[in-house]
């Protein structure tokens, strides 16, 4: 698929983003790059998910244990595989300072398959851990063995953007236990339904954390702090959490030496805090009476936590919503969206109480699936949302259900339900999605070289396409026929709502990578050429014209100005085609936007997915740019975009593995005139 090349770009941007990395200095799989001179680290990169024991990376063949193993002092370990790598040889040591970066909590997971811890860090390593999930570790036995049954951490961790979830511990620790020399910097991290005696998410033992943007949630102990326990002579400083849903207590922190700032504790069992808080905790709140002093008692219904994946969401109308300290506030939640917002509209930007910052203008829906990559996206007439699921390999339905507490407010967000269904042929890469004249889903299996109808009851049909077909894209034409690019076939196809293939039409130029078709405002149906850097339109009858574009050209839509709007994905670059063929580019403001999706929605206006920057771009009939929406997700890979009749634009985060839904407030934009006295 040519949209694929865009992923790949998208990956290599993210390279070059961390520290200390450029495309030449990324090792080959299997391969580690050697420091050109001393003090330069090394970069190893693991390229399998067997836990093997062999201590070399230079085979081509680089098990983490090898990797960890062979990695000298700073280096950094990347992947260039996903998927869960299952330890059967026990724990993991670490004894020295490293940097082990993943491909997102969602893509990698260590797992100690429910028989062994997953990290030993010892004392004096300096640990870094990115973007990855420690889960089913698992310790028993006596003394020190019994205890972190994730992370056992003697060193200084640093995680980000990490996920410690279903650990168990026999005795101190479930998820990680941090003790006497350990100190633990967890920052935009979850820890999800560990449990120990002590301890169940995080066990803090003589030693020193700092909990920033993190969410513990289901965690438990049998004895003491479900969600954490911080012993005595320990030092816990927690800023914009949430605890909640944890058992045997949220907090637990006997010696009185926890600080906690903008954190939520709310609905743990049997209490929320056990232990006072220094004088220094302020802007906090809790739905008991046990969490003091900083605490404000509040109810859970004030409060509306939305579970979504790995945190919670603040929804329209909570007591949290600009309720916490500013000179506290984060740069960004766990999310990582920007902090902090005016999510009360009354003009002053206020930092959020807990891990989540509410913003009236953003919404993101987790689907179901894992991994599923959300691709394409429309709407039915009734507004509900359907989207194809690339890896998922289903149709997914977003409905939504006024909440009258939200409702009252201007612009408030919707609950939703999403449902999926699961496409017969398997593997087939559903990829675009269109409404079609019989008040049916249509979509394309690229691979499976079929077209797809879904009813909204959510009954599949398939039609099967000649081999290697690969359609990509589809929409209605003027005729009411079903209209489709195949990328594989390099034609363009008609196919009525009752399944029968109608016509195929080559395309001229050869090998054109067809990636995009939409109807047209003259009676006609157009296309986007990505590899023949072209534009194309093909009457009902069949007749193709087409015109040169002069770069790749991705997305393509009809404007409100009666024009066609396309996007220009590496030449980063938004165009329009008139009826006539008269072709007018524009650049975007910034570098490296990656425009894919487009559509024409509210304020009369374009609205374009990029991809690399991680933006939604608001375009102008002038081509001018006056706003841009920065997704809060970071690295989201947004690609698909649609609009509803309510003027909220929703679109398909696959990296993020979400469907974004915003709500555009336009400043007015006024183009200054210099007019001759």
């Amino acid at each position: 698929m040519k949209r694929q090349l865009s992923l790949l770009l998208t990956v290599a941007m993210a390279l070059l983003s961390l520290p200390g990395l450029s495309l030449a200095g990324v090792a080959r799989q299997g391969e580690m790059l050697r420091p050109r001179s001393e003090g330069v680290s090394a970069v190893i990169t693991v390229n399998t998910l067997a836990d093997e024991n062999d201590g070399s990376c230079s085979d081509g063949d680089c098990s983490l244990r090898d990797a960890i193993q062979v990695a000298g002092v700073g280096d950094t370990i990347i992947f260039s595989v996903s998927g869960t790598i299952t330890l059967t040889l026990g724990q993991l040591t670490i004894s020295r300072n490293l940097t082990i970066s993943g491909p997102g909590a969602s893509n990698l997971t260590i797992s100690g398959n429910d028989a062994s811890r997953v990290l030993l860090i010892q004392g004096g390593a300096n640990v870094t851990l990115s973007d990855l999930t420690i889960a089913h570790g698992y310790t028993s036995g006596s003394g020190s063995d019994r205890n972190g049954g994730g992370i056992y951490n003697l060193g200084h961790l640093t995680l980000r953007r990490c996920i410690v979830a279903d650990n168990h511990a026999d005795w101190d620790g479930g998820g990680i236990y941090n003790y006497s020399t350990g100190v633990l910097d967890a920052q935009q991290s979850a820890f999800i339904g560990n449990s120990a005696v002590y301890g169940g998410g995080v066990k803090n033992e003589g030693a020193t954390i700092s909990l920033t943007n993190c969410t513990f949630y289901n965690n438990s102990a049998v004895i003491r702090g479900g969600g954490i326990d911080s012993g005595a002579s320990s030092t816990l400083n927690i800023t914009n959490c949430t605890f909640s849903g944890n058992i045997r207590g949220g907090i637990a922190n006997p010696a009185n030496e926890t600080t906690a700032v903008n954190t939520i504790v709310a609905n743990n069992s049997e209490y929320n805090c056990s232990g006072g808080f220094t004088s220094s905790s302020t802007h906090n709140l809790a739905t008991d009476d046990s969490c003091s002093p900083g605490f404000t008692q509040v109810t859970t219904a004030a409060l509306k936590l939305a579970w979504r994946r790995w945190l919670f969401a603040l929804q329209a109308g909570s007591v949290a919503i600009d309720a916490g300290a500013n000179s506290a506030c984060p740069a960004v939640d766990q999310r990582g969206a920007a902090r902090p917002l005016d999510g009360n509209n009354d003009g002053t930007a206020v930092c959020d109480v807990g891990s989540y910052e509410y913003s009236p203008s953003w919404e993101e829906y987790p689907v179901p699936t894992e991994n599923s990559q959300p691709y394409g996206i429309t709407l039915d007439s009734s507004n509900g949302v359907w989207f194809t699921e690339l890896a998922g390999n289903k149709i997914g339905r977003l409905t939504s259900a006024s909440d009258s507490a939200a409702s009252a407010l201007p612009g408030a967000m919707q609950a939703v339900t999403i449902t999926e269904y699961t496409i017969p042929t398997a593997d087939s890469l559903p990829s675009d999605i269109a409404l079609g004249p019989d008040s049916n889903l249509w979509f394309t299996e690229y691979a499976g070289d079929r077209i797809g109808r879904i009813t909204l009851a959510g009954a599949i049909t398939e039609y099967p396409l000649p081999a290697s077909s690969a359609p990509i894209a589809i929409t209605v034409g003027p005729d009411g026929n079903l209209w489709f690019c195949e990328e594989g076939g390099n034609r363009i196809g008609k196919m009525n709502t009752s399944g029968t293939l109608l016509a195929e039409y080559d395309v001229p130029t050869a090998n054109s990578g067809l990636n995009d078709i939409v109807a047209g405002p003259d009676g006609a149906l157009w296309f986007t050429e990505y590899e023949g850097q072209k534009i194309g339109r093909i009457t009902p009858g069949g007749t193709i014209t087409e015109y040169t574009a002069g770069a790749k050209v991705f997305g393509i839509a009809p404007g409100p100005d009666g024009n066609l709007w396309f996007t220009e994905t590496i030449a980063d670059r938004v165009g329009r085609i008139t009826p006539t063929g008269s072709i007018s580019e524009f650049d975007l403001p910034g570098d490296a936007n990656g425009p894919e999706g487009i559509t024409a929605g509210p304020f009369n206006s374009l609205w374009v997915v990029a991809s690399f920057s991680n933006k939604i771009l608001h375009v102008l009939p002038s081509g001018a740019v006056p706003s841009t929406y920065a997704i809060p997700t970071s690295a989201s890979v947004a690609v698909m975009i649609a609009a509803d009749g309510n003027g909220h634009l929703w679109f398909t985060e696959m990296a993020a593995n979400q469907i974004g839904q915003l709500i555009p407030r336009v400043a007015l934009y006024l183009p200054l005139v210099l007019r001759n006295r």
